[in-house]
């Protein structure tokens, strides 16, 4: 694939042009974005692109002369120069729009055109959030108040009054239906502005209003430039060998071509036109647990088998991570553990998992207090829940307790929560604390036992930016088996 050029201009879908303002500014729609969108004086001839095929540029694109434009008009809009033609006795074509323009500038050598009626480009600025005027896309377009501390900006319609679905002319202006540039259902068929981006570029697409929502994005996938003859990167120019030079229907880069097997490299193989489109398994092999697929000319993981993952990003050794799990996926369908008791030497469970980054499991563990019977008698009740295996220590736990009012009854991002009862401290004679011993009549030495039963919910989860590893976790929930740590 060869260099990129300027000098040829490849506009990709219909709204190539009209958004392109959005993502480099005004004056940056086309060509190089360095070009003539700045361009505010008038008499310095070193602004003409003299690379310009005369009568070469299409409406709405930046031009430094008139002679450059089809339409034979490079219009001042603010500061900046585009081709133009005047509309007011003529309708502008599609994606663009009639509007009055006060024109102040003119390329260098040219007459300033009067103020009047001129089509310009629709580039989506509707409804772009603004502070002030200068916010907005063209000179005409003013920054509306909405109420409530909303302002966007409108567009000209003193033409004919002529909005796009979902707006109003008001004031000169095109106001948002109920003014608001959120989808309700006065505003269905309205449109406004989105994009794909990836390291390969930023394609710009539309998003309609569907009764009460947005429509996906219409823009493409951005990707490296292959040789079919689309602007796969949205940059809006083309590979000097993916254009026709010599005229006759075939673009350059495929008209020397041999077929052969289609492999996964970016290339059209077999010559029809499509690249890495044969068998994924013929041109990838497959995969342990999953699925390889070809992207961008390279072999990789496209999919899992459910319950596993892959960790290393080799396909050679596919999905390797059984992501073993247990719990609930959220606070309210928590897992069941227990209940768990403190008699005859107490209760453990234990629970075993691999989270990835953003995912958390839940369980709901009662711990029961039984009855403590006879005087002198110790209240075992010493509820724990611990980590005793955690991987490179990545995993923390939030303890919400069925009450929770205090230090002890609530923890957040802790390896290890415990709630006891079987312990005496008398640090003070006049208030010792603990129930072990523990009396319903509680005599010299003792305190009354009470019932400290209790329903604990517990979430787990991986911190973030840590590494995913295949080794799991093992949570132990006991009640009753451990001494008291004090």
């Amino acid at each position: 694939m060869l260099s990129k050029t300027n000098a040829t201009t490849y506009v990709h879908g219909p709204m190539a042009l009209v958004l392109a303002g959005l993502l480099v500014g005004a004056g940056c729609a086309h060509g190089n974005p360095g070009g003539n969108g700045n361009n505010t004086n008038n008499n310095d001839n070193s602004n003409t692109n003299s690379n310009t095929t005369p009568g070469s540029l299409l409406l709405g694109q930046n031009c430094s002369a008139s002679r450059e434009c089809q339409s034979d008009l490079c219009l001042g809009v603010g500061q900046e120069l585009l081709c133009s033609v005047a509309c007011e006795n003529d309708p502008c074509p599609s994606e663009f729009y009639c509007a009055h323009v006060d024109v102040q500038i003119a390329p260098a050598g040219e007459d300033v055109p009067t103020a009047g009626f001129y089509c310009l480009p629709d580039r989506g600025g509707l409804c772009k959030p603004c502070g002030s005027d200068i916010n907005c896309t063209f000179a005409g377009d003013r920054c509306l108040d909405l109420g409530n501390g909303a302002k966007v900006c409108g567009r000209d319609c003193q033409h004919n009054g002529t909005c796009p679905v979902g707006f109003e002319c008001r004031q000169g202006q095109c106001w948002p239906i109920m003014n608001t540039c959120d989808c309700i259902p006065e505003r269905v068929g309205a449109t406004r502005a989105c994009q794909e981006n990836n390291e390969f570029g930023v394609c710009l697409g539309v998003q309609t209003c569907n009764n009460d929502d947005w429509d996906a994005c219409s823009a493409g996938i951005p990707s490296f430039e292959v040789c079919n003859g689309v602007d796969d990167d949205c940059d809006g120019s083309l590979p000097t060998d993916e254009l026709d030079a010599d005229e006759n229907g075939t673009i350059d880069c495929m008209e020397n071509c041999t077929p052969s097997a289609e492999v996964c490299d970016s290339v059209d193989n077999d010559c029809n036109g499509i690249v890495d489109d044969g068998d994924p398994v013929a041109m990838c092999g497959t995969a342990l647990n999953g699925e390889i697929i070809c992207l961008h000319g390279e072999c990789i993981i496209g999919s899992c088998d459910p319950g596993f993952v892959d960790i290393d990003g080799d396909p050679a050794t596919g999905c390797e991570c059984s992501m073993t799990t247990s719990g609930g996926d959220t606070c309210t369908l928590a897992e069941i553990v227990g209940p768990l008791t403190d008699v005859a030497g107490g209760q453990t469970e234990t629970r075993t998992g691999i989270l990835q980054e953003n995912e958390e499991r839940w369980y709901y563990v009662q711990a029961l207090d039984e009855p403590d019977v006879g005087a002198g008698a110790c209240d075992n009740y010493h509820f724990r829940v611990q980590f005793t295996v955690n991987p490179s220590d990545v995993y923390k736990l939030d303890i919400i307790a069925e009450t929770c009012g205090g230090a002890d009854e609530c923890s957040q991002s802790v390896v290890d929560f415990q709630r006891y009862l079987n312990f005496r401290d008398e640090s003070d004679p006049l208030d010792p604390i603990g129930e072990c011993p523990c009396s319903d009549t509680p005599g010299v030495g003792e305190n009354l036992c009470s019932d400290n039963s209790m329903v604990y919910l517990i979430r787990i989860f991986r911190l973030l930016g840590t590494a995913l590893t295949c080794e799991p976790y093992e949570l132990e929930f006991t009640n009753g088996v451990y001494p008291a740590p004090i």
